[in-house]
């Protein structure tokens, strides 16, 4: 199947002459999205994520996750407790994932050799060819990644990051309410891990890192960035350095998560 790729401008008030400025959006024929639909609708029945993810989930929304954040900094700042909160910032994730990796975690979650096979298949002779300014470029094949804008790449970019935000869960480390693992919270590839204290925060970005790197992933450390939600009588000003893939993490006293701030 061939679909035409799109290069979509991300921030108008930024620089146009800026590549990174841009966000791919394949645009897949009428019978490619019936396609995509009719697999997305059979993946749906197998994939079971983990309820930190929050992105692209039926009955779950941002404002699903930003509930989830505000109540677990309160529930510790009540009890006079800061929470240290790193915010991550994934690097092209979506364009990123190892497909070979992907068909195994499907068939891990026990999703039919068959419905795997098709994916398979379908993503091994897809051909794309950009366009720009009224004009295509040569076709090529992807090597890597899902579909930036297909209906199925959200359920299968969910299953690729699943893993870790169960191990995370895991570690029992971190912020905790009533036995109840919150030291991370995903919507799709924002994460926000949360711990009362630095040290288990940094065991926490260890996993992040020791995962990205098994996956192809990668962490922009410059829009990744440190909060700390203060507690009345036991609010540290000075903290030692949290560092991700050895680089200290900004500091910040507000951040926009999911659009809020």
């Amino acid at each position: 199947m061939d679909n035409v790729v799109v290069p979509v401008v991300k921030n108008k008030t930024g620089d146009i002459a800026d590549k990174g400025n841009y966000r791919p959006i394949a645009l897949a024929t009428v019978l490619g999205k019936v396609f995509d639909g009719l697999l997305d609708r059979q993946l749906s029945g197998y994939i079971k994520l983990n309820d930190a993810q929050f992105g692209f989930r039926r009955n779950v929304s941002t404002e699903s996750a930003i509930l989830a954040l505000k109540q677990t900094v309160k529930y510790y700042t009540d009890r006079k407790t800061p929470v240290y909160a790193a915010f991550l910032d994934l690097s092209k994730a979506f364009d990123l994932v190892c497909c070979e990796q992907l068909w195994t975690k499907l068939r891990d979650l026990n999703v039919p050799p068959e419905l795997v096979n098709i994916l398979r298949f379908w993503y091994s002779s897809q051909t794309n060819r950009v366009k720009w300014a009224g004009a295509f470029s040569d076709p090529y094949h992807l090597e890597c990644g899902v579909r930036q804008g297909g209906l199925t790449s959200p359920s299968l970019f969910n299953v690729y990051i699943d893993q870790l935000i169960d191990g995370l869960r895991r570690t029992g480390i971190g912020c905790s309410i009533d036995g109840t693992m919150v030291n991370n919270l995903s919507y799709a590839d924002d994460m926000v891990l949360l711990s009362p204290s630095i040290s288990a925060l940094r065991k926490l970005l260890k996993m992040c890192e020791s995962y990205a790197e098994s996956h192809g992933l990668m962490y922009n450390v410059k829009k990744s960035e440190l909060l700390v939600f203060k507690s009345k009588g036991n609010s540290p000003d000075d903290i030692p350095p949290v560092t991700l893939n050895g680089v200290p993490l900004k500091r910040v006293t507000e951040f926009k998560y999911l659009g809020h701030i």
